[in-house]
């Protein structure tokens, strides 16, 4: 029994200490300047988040638009991550397709 329950004792530990870093899912419906759906085109998505004097910067984020336009990405793959304070954090994103950025 005991040698059971250190055997689960450390399969758990395991599993936390190998646990991801928490990200972000970010879903945007893109549209044109003028107001056009974006569909079933990839899309590239700079991410900036200021937060006191600090600013957490992600570039090249890709993804493609569904037929509705809709992209769906995780913000968070680059280090500083987790160190945000979202407490007092303002998000700003930029995307770009073709020869356009918004």
């Amino acid at each position: 029994m005991k040698k059971a329950f250190l055997l689960m004792v450390m399969v758990a530990f395991f599993f936390t200490a190998f646990a991801q870093t928490p990200k972000i899912s970010y879903q945007a419906v893109v549209r044109d300047a003028n107001n056009r759906l974006v569909a079933n085109t990839e899309v590239t998505v700079d991410v900036t988040v200021s937060y006191g004097s600090h600013t957490y910067t992600e570039t090249g984020l890709t993804g493609t638009t569904n037929a509705n336009g809709l992209l769906s990405l995780l913000i968070g793959n680059a280090s500083g991550f987790e160190n945000i304070d979202w407490s007092n954090a303002t998000i700003t994103t930029a995307l770009k397709f073709g020869a356009n950025t918004i």
